[in-house]
């Protein structure tokens, strides 16, 4: 492993007083990579703020950004305040332990001559209570990725926690305005699958806390960003992907899932856009219960 491998790693903090020392602690201590740390701040009240000053008067790879609350999704867009000098990036929780090999070991399994391609790594988790007792992992079996790119439109594959991307897909994401209304977790590996690769390691690396103040747990993460963010957004949802996808990226894009595309923002008023989408195996989740939902959204004009 080359010891001179650059990760920026990125954490929204906020009223994080109570773990934050141990997951700072553990990211810190990794093991064979240059770490620099980027934290954006949301607002808190608590001494969170003071914690990470204190870190900062020890180490000199720790720059933190303050601002107001405006909630995770806003916070989580420091990918725009990154700096481009790094090898690799990734995304880090305030409440998490990380253990020292997990920015190595995803490293390894980015690295490789064609660095011109957008890559991004995503693992297990160890889902642990709030004093790091052991529950479960997060996938007990092997966790597939989406079968085709049209399936990765529907599906929420990976948690912002364990993800570790390079240079490259960085710049693809930068180079197309972020979308204000989609997650990081959900954004940035669908830009990942859909222009480049994308690797699972069913291994796990992280501790991740259960606690009274979670934004979101281990399970019910999965569930949020397949339903949520749809009924956040009402019935377009998936009408303003499609666009933001094609605005931004259909130059590299297959013919068939640009078709799909179009047929998603025209189906409401087109019979034969929504008898494809129907029909499309392809278009589908995880579970027959996800697909069959799905189906029915589209049959009603709610997808």
């Amino acid at each position: 492993m080359n010891t001179n491998n650059r990760v920026q790693v990125l954490m929204s903090t906020f009223n994080g007083e109570t773990y934050l020392s141990e997951q700072l602690d553990s990211i810190i201590s990794q093991k064979n990579i240059s770490v620099n740390l980027l934290i954006r701040d949301d607002g808190s009240t608590d001494n969170t703020c003071a914690i990470i000053a204190e870190y900062q008067s020890k180490y000199d790879n720790i720059e933190l950004l303050k601002g107001e609350n405006v909630g995770f999704k806003e916070s989580f867009k420091l990918l725009l305040k990154a700096s481009g000098d790094f090898d690799y990036y990734a995304f880090a929780d305030q409440d998490d332990v990380w253990m020292d090999m997990k920015l190595e070991v995803a490293v390894s399994k980015l690295q490789s001559p064609d660095s011109h391609i957008s890559k991004m790594y995503y693992s297990n988790l160890t889902i642990v209570d709030s004093r790091l007792n052991y529950l479960s992992l997060l996938h007990a079996a092997k966790r597939i990725l989406p079968l085709n790119q049209t399936m990765a439109l529907v599906l929420g594959f990976a948690h912002g926690c364990t993800m570790v991307f390079n240079k490259t897909l960085r710049n693809q994401i930068l180079n197309y305005d972020y979308p204000a209304n989609y997650p990081h977790d959900f954004w940035i590996p669908l830009i990942g699958f859909l222009l480049g690769k994308v690797t699972y390691d069913n291994d796990s690396y992280i501790l991740y806390r259960q606690h009274s103040e979670n934004i979101y747990g281990g399970v019910r993460r999965k569930v949020w960003v397949q339903y949520k963010i749809v009924t956040e957004n009402g019935n377009d949802f998936y009408n303003g992907l499609a666009n933001n996808l094609l605005k931004g990226y259909s130059t590299f894009l297959s013919t068939e899932l640009v078709t799909v595309l179009n047929d998603i923002i025209t189906y409401k008023k087109n019979i034969f856009a929504k008898l494809r989408l129907l029909m499309n195996h392809n278009l589908r989740r995880s579970t027959l219960k996800g697909t069959l939902y799905l189906r029915y959204m589209i049959l009603v004009s709610k997808f």
